[in-house]
């Protein structure tokens, strides 16, 4: 899919395969519940056919699996047009999507918040735990899931900012957050700094590097130029998608973007001292998912093991 390319064959067809995978998650119609997989169709539910009607559910409906880009925008986007996604749900990562849930977004009741998921046969996990998930159809070369930096993490990791940029096309502004990532506040308060003429606020990485594991976009056309460019740079990059959004932004592609880089002690990295004191703390710097775990026990912020998960089922 983003592989290093040597023909220009393969680059075009790399390029129209992108393309194509954008205008499918813009323009392909919601299915009828009836046509979807038995696994998802089984796990769409309201009212008296929920598992549990717990807190988050009663402020923000039951959650469903949706299919298509467009649909789940208009459903679950809150009215000045704000959409929360998270990263990408693959394997083992699924327990972080959980922690992310219950730790922040039900308790912060953040009813505009998506999650979206590639692989089937975890809708029903998510489903139990009312957490709305678009489905995407995706193609990867590598199944794995991969550690950072891995071939298999820098494919998928590419998908994220192809959805910035399908998103941004709709018209919406998105804030897109690393599965890995806790909101001890509520993160949209942590983006107000932006302003009204910034197009873009991102996560300040310490290392000069910008984070694009938390990321704020606006449907400026500063924005969508930008993204578009890194679509574009990303077909033929062998790196992840950070590399290609710095990248980008320090050769000036887009000149006269406004981007406005985070206070470090508000959306903290996982370098940080005291994450007890920021809004928003990214369980980064770790390259495996154990350490990433292990970093959220210490500060407290890890509420995905079984004993959790009950208690929030029915909370």
């Amino acid at each position: 899919m983003l592989g290093l390319l040597r023909s220009p064959m393969k680059y075009l067809l790399l390029l129209t395969w992108l393309a194509a995978m954008l205008l499918t998650m813009i323009s392909m119609r919601q299915l009828p519940s009836s046509n979807l997989p038995n696994s998802a169709k089984a796990f769409i539910r309201s009212g008296p056919n929920s598992l549990c009607d717990n807190a988050y559910v009663q402020t923000c409906r039951s959650s469903r699996v949706y299919t298509d880009l467009k649909t789940a925008l208009e459903e679950r986007a809150s009215d000045d047009k704000v959409i929360i996604m998270s990263g990408m749900i693959e394997g083992e990562y699924l327990d972080l999507a959980i922690n992310q849930h219950i730790r922040s977004v039900a308790p912060l009741k953040l009813c505009n918040m998506l999650y979206f998921i590639s692989n089937e046969s975890m809708i029903d996990r998510t489903q139990e735990l009312n957490m709305p998930v678009l489905k995407v159809n995706t193609d990867f070369k590598n199944n794995e899931v991969g550690d950072f930096a891995s071939a298999a993490f820098n494919e998928k990791s590419k998908v994220k900012l192809a959805m910035v940029y399908a998103v941004l096309q709709l018209g919406y502004k998105i804030l897109i957050a690393d599965l890995d990532v806790v909101f001890l506040k509520n993160p949209l308060d942590v983006v107000k700094s932006c302003g009204k003429d910034c197009d873009i606020a991102v996560q300040n990485n310490t290392n000069k590097q910008l984070n694009t594991g938390f990321l704020y976009s606006k449907p400026t056309p500063k924005s969508i130029a930008f993204y578009k460019k890194i679509t574009e740079k990303m077909v033929d990059s062998k790196g992840h998608d950070q590399s290609v959004f710095n990248m980008v932004y320090k050769r000036n592609m887009v000149p006269g973007i406004n981007i406005h880089v985070l206070p470090v002690d508000v959306a903290c990295v996982g370098s940080f001292a005291e994450p007890r004191k920021c809004h928003v703390f990214h369980a980064n710097f770790k390259k495996l998912l154990a350490p990433k775990i292990r970093i959220l026990k210490q500060h407290g912020m890890w509420k995905a093991d079984s004993r959790d998960v009950e208690e929030f089922l029915c909370r």
